[in-house]
């Protein structure tokens, strides 16, 4: 009897590359509006060069962007990291064959991760709380 299915999320669930993309698409508009789209095409080649994805100390990375772009007026590294903290999971974009997936599982009866502790923890940060909803799946972490 299957017990558990554990799934790494970005790149099996979740398309992360685009997701990426469709947030740094994002972050532009919000701190760069009215920037030229040939401007706003080399910021954000930068951030896909120098991001790694979002795999990275986003405070350092983010002080390395506002160095390599001369962002005197920038609100500052930190803050930076908690829009990317706070917004990056908006962005998710779930793989088309995820959904018939999660459905199966759900059918099956697997449907709660309570047991996966740490699979919890990382799938409530960054907003993939509610990509897991979406489907019907739970984690609770024994939390009031």
């Amino acid at each position: 009897m299957i017990k558990a299915v554990l799934f790494d999320f970005d790149e099996t669930l979740q398309d992360r590359t685009l997701a990426f993309d469709h947030y740094a698409d994002a972050f532009l508009q919000a701190f760069f509006p009215g920037i030229s789209k040939v401007d706003a095409q080399k910021k954000k080649q930068d951030m896909i060069d120098t991001g790694n994805g979002g795999y990275v100390n986003r405070v350092s990375w983010f002080s390395e962007l506002i160095t390599m772009w001369h962002w005197v007026d920038s609100p500052g590294a930190e803050s930076l990291a908690r829009h990317y903290d706070e917004k990056f999971g908006f962005f998710n974009v779930i793989f088309d064959d995820a959904v018939p997936l999660l459905t199966e599982l759900r059918k099956r009866g697997i449907n709660r991760c309570d047991h996966q502790r740490s699979l919890c923890a990382s799938a409530y940060k960054n907003g993939k709380q509610r990509v897991a909803a979406l489907y019907g799946y739970t984690c609770s972490l024994g939390r009031s």
